[in-house]
């Protein structure tokens, strides 16, 4: 369920493989590492995020179309 509404709110299925598969998030899974996180805490989430985004071989448009594409997620989850 987490995944499912990062994907939503990433809107972007690579970005959020990228975010799974990063060493911080990785440290959080359990089952010896083959189950996902039930939670993640918001600092590693954002450092996380903010370190795949800085990082992305994308052209500054792109880079900032992600971000409004976030905003625009966000502001959507928050109305729910």
């Amino acid at each position: 369920m987490l995944e499912s509404a990062i994907r939503q709110m990433l809107g972007n299925p690579d970005l959020t493989k990228k975010l799974y598969s990063h060493p911080l998030i990785q440290g959080l899974y359990s089952n010896n590492g083959k189950r996902k996180p039930a939670g993640i805490p918001e600092d590693k989430f954002a450092l996380v995020l903010f370190e795949q985004i800085m990082n992305a071989d994308e052209t500054t448009a792109e880079v900032k179309d992600t971000f409004a594409k976030l905003k625009q997620n966000v502001a959507k989850a928050q109305n729910c």
